[in-house]
């Protein structure tokens, strides 16, 4: 080898042992991840709806399902904003690691929208960040009534449940 080959044949090696650990991701019988009927089902009613940011429960990784997981117990992605072209408050929280941004400030309100029974600071909230759908997910439910905070349901399933924020 020369100096240049014997370089570029250390990189290309070095580089792909880092590819070794997600390999399972992609070379298996079964996926890791999926979106089930009913989620593709209200990605699609939220995609024929008037543009407008929704709200999503931040992902925990508390994996509960068993693979294939629903996309929302699996990793932080942008899957609902690219499934239903509407754009999201926050997402894929790797990718905001990864380029720097600072998020832990909306990944902390976005928590208490969810946990919190404050309903003043919720409509405040939702009028501030300028929301229109709420995303509900059979782990992260709202501990408000829906009603109280003037959201009209648009989809509902046992798995997923959207509401349009009204009235505000």
């Amino acid at each position: 080898f020369s100096r240049p080959s014997a370089l570029v044949f250390v990189l290309v090696v070095v580089g792909t042992i880092g590819s070794f650990g997600t390999l399972r991701d992609y070379v298996t019988v079964n996926s890791t991840s999926r979106i089930s009927y009913t989620e593709l089902s209200a990605l699609s009613k939220l995609s024929t709806l008037k543009k407008g940011v929704v709200l999503s429960p931040p992902n925990q990784n508390r994996t509960v399902f068993s693979p294939p997981q629903p996309q929302y117990d699996y990793i932080t992605s942008s899957y609902i904003s690219a499934l239903s072209g509407q754009p999201e408050y926050l997402s894929d929280q790797i990718n905001l690691d990864i380029t720097g941004i600072n998020y832990q400030q909306k990944l902390k309100n976005a928590n208490r929208f969810y946990n919190t029974t404050d309903v003043s600071w919720t409509k405040e909230f939702l009028v501030e960040n300028n929301i229109l759908y709420v995303y509900e997910t059979p782990l992260r439910k709202l501990n408000i009534p829906y009603e109280k905070l003037n959201l009209e349901t648009i989809f509902t399933s046992p798995e997923i449940t959207i509401y349009q924020v009204t009235g505000i």
